[in-house]
């Protein structure tokens, strides 16, 4: 399925692609539509970084009760000096950056905290500039000794509630706004956006979100401000309001509280810390139509 999801990219760049399952019964033990996604990423993050006619391999094997699945390629390869920040979000090298088709740089990142929320781990190797690249992903297999109920309960964070919640991300930055959203979308909820005061509070008096997400420094409006006009906007039903910020300070942690502002979380924020707002408990009370 990540084949076919990469295929378009590959043969619009007539690159060759070379699929290699060493193992034929390999099993993961993981979600499938994430693992899909992870896979999808890494060979789509190798075309796009691979010339015309280059080569990509993707082969898959069993190592210490793991799979091992790797993506290699013949492309513009990677700074030795950045390989340890190839997974931080928004690292692109200036060479990288050239040849890449756009996008905000969330590929590998994502990659990472979808792996890690599996127990799982993700590494890249580069010999340096026009060597090409590696990228390997071990995700436990169903032979393994992890715990199953760990790595269940890892991938199944943010999804515990009966169905997707509608969730209003508040930036006036459209990248954190936009890299908030996907995270959601990955989660499996249903995430709108917004830049200023004026808007947030017209999308969810629209749409009546159960989670919103308010970064603290808005063009129109504090979020703090914002917070108060959107529980006054509808009193029977308050959502869970989350503080998303650069903002770590003592007494601008007690303004929001004192705002009825739920939760704090400092930026940037990675999966794991979005999953766990989707379980929280006061989204259970709220009677969502």
């Amino acid at each position: 399925r990540a084949v076919e999801i990469a295929r378009p990219l590959l043969n619009q760049k007539r690159q060759q692609l070379t699929v290699k399952n060493r193992q034929p019964t390999l099993e993961l033990l993981a979600d499938e539509i994430r693992a899909t996604q992870v896979v999808a990423n890494l060979l789509t993050n190798a075309s796009r970084y691979t010339p015309e006619k280059g080569k990509i391999w993707l082969t898959a094997d069993l190592l210490d009760d793991y799979a091992r699945i790797e993506v290699r390629d013949t492309g513009i390869g990677i700074e030795k000096e950045a390989l340890p920040y190839i997974f931080e979000t928004f690292k692109q090298e200036a060479r990288a950056r050239q040849h890449a088709a756009g996008g905000l740089g969330l590929g590998l990142s994502l990659v990472k905290q979808l792996v890690e929320l599996h127990d799982g781990a993700v590494e890249a190797d580069s010999a340096g500039p026009g060597t090409g690249a590696t990228f390997a992903v071990k995700l436990p297999a169903v032979e393994s000794d992890v715990d199953p109920d760990r790595s269940a309960r890892a991938v199944s964070k943010g999804m515990e509630t009966t169905k997707p919640l509608r969730i209003l991300v508040v930036d006036d930055s459209a990248g954190s706004a936009r890299i908030a959203a996907h995270l959601f979308d990955i989660l499996g909820h249903q995430p709108i956006t917004a830049r200023d005061g004026a808007s947030a509070l017209q999308q969810y008096e629209q749409s009546l979100p159960d989670l919103v997400i308010l970064d603290l420094l808005l063009p129109d409006v504090s979020g703090i401000e914002l917070a108060q006009r959107i529980q006054a906007a509808v009193p029977e039903r308050s959502p869970l309001l989350v503080a998303l910020t650069g903002n770590d300070a003592t007494d601008v942690r007690l303004q929001a509280k004192e705002a009825g502002i739920d939760e704090y979380v400092v930026k940037p924020a990675d999966l794991d810390s979005l999953a766990s707002l989707c379980s929280h408990p006061k989204l259970k009370s709220l009677n969502r139509s």
